[in-house]
């Protein structure tokens, strides 16, 4: 999601779901397969996920499809993919993750722990993890118990899709940079205030675009 000013001095959230086969590693720029990108703002999670799941059921034999992988930041509205798709297994985005990781680790007398701690994750090992984490947790102060608890609690509320992260077979997801380049180029990384219609109008060409279209002078109307 892009998280984009507002004319109004308010922040608006723009979804941002992109359909891949995966990621093709064999470049020096890593790239997605067959990537077809869908914007959701302005209407429901049902709505959105509604337009996924139709191209989805055109374009593949779904009931061929072993799994469907979801990559995502632990939001609450990615978990209606579930309810849309078969075989849904979320995966924490990697960029996520390591910044929950590297937090932990600037903590006090943190790092001998950490290659254990990941580990743990590899290895499905809840119970080596939080003794990992009450270790670090008996040499810090106040400060450092709230900023080790609130990302603990963060990779115990997403344990599943963090060790799925975690495995050697399952491919990245190139999340975040898929946001910067569809949405947050033209939305949200210079000063720029919209208002909703602009918010709506823009994200939906951008998507347009990066999904093959091309928009000419017939496209646009003068008012």
């Amino acid at each position: 999601e892009d998280h984009v000013h507002m004319k109004t001095g308010r922040s608006a959230i723009v979804p941002l779901l992109t359909v891949t086969e995966g990621i093709d590693a064999t470049k020096k720029r890593h790239e997605t397969i067959n990537a077809v990108h869908f914007e959701g703002y302005g209407i429901s999670n049902q709505s959105f996920f509604e337009n996924v799941s139709s191209f989805l059921y055109e374009k593949y034999d779904m009931g061929e499809v072993e799994d469907v992988y979801v990559h995502a930041d632990g939001g609450s509205w990615i978990q209606a993919a579930k309810d849309w798709l078969p075989n849904v297994k979320f995966v924490m985005d990697g960029f996520h993750l390591e910044k929950r990781l590297r937090k932990i680790a600037r903590l006090r007398d943190a790092t001998p722990y950490m290659g254990a701690l990941r580990k743990a994750i590899k290895k499905d090992d809840f119970e080596r993890f939080v003794s990992c984490c009450l270790h670090i947790d008996a040499m810090q102060d106040e400060n450092g118990r709230k900023i080790l608890s609130d990302n603990v609690n963060f990779i115990q509320n997403n344990w599943g899709a963090v060790v799925l992260r975690m495995k050697k077979n399952i491919c990245g997801s190139c999340t975040e940079p898929l946001v910067s380049h569809v949405l947050s180029a033209r939305l949200s990384r210079n000063p720029l205030a919209w208002s909703e219609h602009g918010i709506r109008q823009m994200a939906m060409l951008r998507v347009y675009i990066k999904n093959g279209g091309v928009v000419t002078a017939k496209d646009i109307r003068v008012s």
